[in-house]
């Protein structure tokens, strides 16, 4: 058992470091992209930003004049606004900002915001007579508000726990944008029911600038993206089984199967879509016969299972149609099994039951079809001790993107 564990224990560092090289790969495929800013003293530059599609609000940005140039760094204390051609913008405000956490195990029990006044980069998401902003850190989302070149403020909504240790909401949101963002014809119902997100709030926004008739533009915003493919292929599995006493020791060798998989993937709403969260559900089987390393049993191995692995992929993308991309999955122990068994020969069978494993691919996408070959750590499966039996297994793989889109 303590080598299982240890073994395990390989398994999941390697996983770990293998992300990590991802992510410090995902990092230099970032461009610098036709950009702005605007200096203290009003000046506008354009410029080269480097498009990192932020997730959460920056306070610097990197910034050069052209492709040979330097790199430079804008800073949060020299720039007033900065923004990429046609996409994100940011714009410093000074502002009273709740940082009260919204994450359920952090949360206090004082209904009111915690205020702090700092300067900080605001997401510019609708402007006009009434304009919106988003702010976005690890811990916290935020809104904010603003008529016409009056004061920013902040949309109320703060997550607290009661007296009894019940999660409870102070949304007065919804009192402010009643007071102060209402058009003629809107009843309380439009703002009862709204929700402190993103594509609710902007969608409100919009709706009161059509109504007073202002000019009004909304920044572009990025959705969650799902795909769903089809992804059959060629599984090279081999296996082998160890047993006291030795004379029962066999080695399956290796087999070509076929297994059937079916993928959904959700693409994240940042970093340009190169990163998506990833699940399917994958039939596999491994049937076989061999004779022991004694010479003195023939043994059968029959396995079929589905299992449920979930991952991440992360693209590197080559132009508007084709992509490279790196996979990396967890594949628990969690798996619906068709009686897998092992006979050597007498009535009583070994019954056979997944184990975690680990797999990484690496692929290529054109269009809807992908191309990958994908490799898995051993899989232990489940004998009673000291009997054990190993699972290795690389597939290539052919997937068709049947909803999502082409790239």
């Amino acid at each position: 058992m303590s080598l299982m564990r240890l073994s395990l224990k390989k398994m999941k560092t390697k996983f770990v470091a293998l992300l990590m090289g991802v992510t410090l790969l995902s990092y230099s495929q970032v461009k610098y992209e036709v950009g702005y800013f605007i200096s203290n003293d009003g000046q506008r530059t354009e410029c080269l930003i480097k498009n990192r599609d932020w997730k959460n609000n920056p306070v610097d940005f990197a910034y050069r004049f052209s492709e040979s140039d330097e790199p430079k760094t804008g800073l949060i204390e020299n720039v007033i606004e900065f923004g990429l051609k046609d996409q994100s913008k940011f714009r410093r405000f000074t502002v009273d900002i709740d940082r009260s956490s919204d994450l359920i195990d952090q949360l206090d029990k004082n209904r009111n915001p915690k205020w702090s006044k700092e300067s900080v980069y605001l997401k510019i998401l609708v402007t006009g007579s009434a304009s919106l902003y988003s702010y976005v850190d690890p811990n916290i989302i935020r809104f904010f508000y603003s008529i016409g070149d009056g004061q920013v403020q902040q949309l109320v909504s703060k997550r607290y726990k009661n007296e009894n240790g019940d999660m409870m909401i102070n949304s007065s949101f919804r009192q402010q944008l009643w007071t102060d963002v209402k058009c003629g014809s809107d009843d309380l119902n439009s703002v009862s029911d709204l929700e402190y997100r993103v594509n609710n709030l902007v969608h409100y926004f919009s709706k009161y600038n059509l109504c007073m008739g202002s000019d009004f533009k909304v920044q572009a915003i990025k959705q969650l993206h799902f795909k769903l493919k089809v992804v059959p292929g060629l599984d090279f599995s081999k296996a082998d089984y160890s047993s006291s006493p030795k004379y029962f020791d066999v080695d399956f060798g290796t087999k070509v199967g076929v297994r059937f998989g079916l993928e959904a993937e959700l693409v994240l709403p940042f970093n340009n879509g190169r990163w998506g969260v990833l699940a399917e559900p994958v039939y596999h089987e491994f049937f076989k016969s061999a004779t022991t390393k004694s010479g003195l049993n023939t043994m059968e191995i029959k396995y079929r299972v589905i299992e449920f692995p979930v991952g991440l992929r992360h693209y590197f993308f080559l132009n508007k149609s084709s992509n490279i991309f790196v996979n990396l999955h967890y594949v628990p122990a969690l798996s619906w099994d068709f009686q897998s068994y092992i006979d050597k020969g007498d009535p009583q069978l070994i019954i056979l039951y997944s184990r975690q494993s680990f797999s990484a691919g690496f692929g290529f996408g054109y269009k809807r079809a992908t191309i990958e070959v994908r490799t898995y750590t051993g899989q232990e499966l489940a004998l009673a001790m000291p009997s054990t039996s190993k699972l290795v297994r690389t597939e290539i793989l052919v997937g068709f993107k049947i909803l999502g889109r082409m790239n």
